[in-house]
Formats: C-alpha cells, structure tokens, sequence
C-alpha cells in the first residue's frame, strides 16, 4: 500500500516536473466534469454546476468546465473512476459503491 510521504513527494515531483509553474497560472484549461446524474437532478443542478461556476469565477477564468451529465460522454456509472483515471474525463462525480474495491477505506 502507497505511504502517504511516497504519494506527497511524487505528486510534488510530478507538479515540478513539468513546464514552469509561472506558465501553467496563466494558461486557460478547460476540464470535462462527468458524472451519471441527470441533467434536471437536484445534485446537478445545486452542487455540481455552482461548484463548477465557482471555480471559474475564482479563477478569474482561467479554469473552465465542460459539464457532461447523465453520461453524455459514452460508459456506465461504474466506469467513471476509470474514465477519470484513464484521462478521457478530467473530473468525475460517482459514488463509493460505483468502486466497489478500490478504495477499502471508505467502504463499510
């Protein structure tokens, strides 16, 4: 199992690994947030999407999202992790038992 020091440092590792980090704060990304509710959920529409315009306010713009309800982009709710993990998705939104195995920690 990963230490949590070994998870930190190569996390720090990778961050500065890549271009100058001067650069990266004025560059726009837009990230694809996935997520199996639907469209008209009270999730959507009172977390996900004031989550996703807070992050674009606070970021002066820089962060955008592409939101993908109701999985637009193709799978099954079970799959999202791996969607996310594998980088056809930059954000997804599922719940502990969708992962089943992965994550012991938080199962019951």
């Amino acid at each position: 199992m990963i230490q949590r020091r070994t998870l930190l440092k190569s996390g720090a590792a990778a961050a500065l690994g890549g271009s100058s980090l001067s650069g990266l704060a004025q560059q726009a990304v837009t990230l694809k947030f996935h997520t199996f509710m639907a469209p008209q959920s009270n999730v959507w529409l009172t977390m996900h999407k004031p989550w996703m315009e807070k992050v674009e306010k606070e970021s002066g713009g820089r962060i955008k999202f592409e939101g993908y309800p109701a999985m637009q982009l193709g799978g099954t709710p079970v799959q999202l992790y791996d969607q996310a993990k594998d980088g056809v998705v930059d954000v997804s939104w599922t719940l502990p038992g969708n992962t089943a195995g992965r994550f012991p920690r938080i199962e019951v």
